[in-house]
């Protein structure tokens, strides 16, 4: 076995990862494919949209209670803080 450098190392892995991870089927690469570029892609990219409005509202809500009970000094659902 050959030495090689770090850098030859990591230019060897990203070469692999463009090959595809072989754990992933075909049939799983067409779905993929339908799922990002496909006429499935629409509809992916509305569950995504939806999925990250609800995160966004879920962050605004913790941020909203976060402010009424340390800022105004209200009292979290469970009981005062501390």
């Amino acid at each position: 076995m050959v030495p090689v450098g770090i850098g030859e190392g990591l230019i060897g892995e990203r070469h692999r990862g463009r090959v595809g991870d072989p754990r992933v089927s075909p049939e799983g690469r067409e779905l993929f494919r339908r799922l990002t570029t496909g006429d499935l892609s629409g509809e992916f990219q509305a569950a995504l949209d939806e999925v990250s409005a609800r995160r966004t509202a879920s962050r605004l809500n913790i941020i909203e209670e976060y402010m009424a009970v340390r800022v105004v000094g209200g009292d979290w659902p469970e009981g005062p803080a501390r």
